[in-house]
């Protein structure tokens, strides 16, 4: 349902910055795994990791700690896979409108 949601946003013509939408919703199909794995290692990094940094837990090794590590590699899984279900559904909407368009110019050409 989100992602039809979103599908229905995008295909908004008038929405302002759909271009870097559509882009940041297309990384997960670019980036391959090993690089999503190596920059989620950096920012979990314990001493220059962002996310040390941002949640103040300087020192915290994420993949290293037992119960964290599980919480870590999944987070990082799910980040590339969360938007492969949406993409569809926008694709699917995008030709639909397409379409939907291009009956109206051929029933307008034909004087229906």
């Amino acid at each position: 349902m989100l992602g039809f949601a979103i599908a229905l946003l995008l295909a908004n013509e008038d929405l302002w910055g759909k271009t870097f939408f559509r882009s940041v919703l297309m990384l997960p199909y670019v980036i391959s795994d090993m690089v999503v794995g190596t920059s989620f290692r950096v920012m979990f990094h314990p001493i220059l990791g962002v996310v040390n940094y941002v949640l103040g837990t300087r020192g915290t090794d994420w993949f290293g700690a037992p119960d964290l590590a599980l919480f870590s590699i999944t987070l990082a899984v799910d980040q590339q896979q969360a938007w492969r279900p949406q993409q569809e559904a926008i694709q699917a909407v995008r030709m639909t409108l397409t379409l939907r368009e291009r009956s109206l110019a051929s029933s307008k050409a034909s004087g229906a």
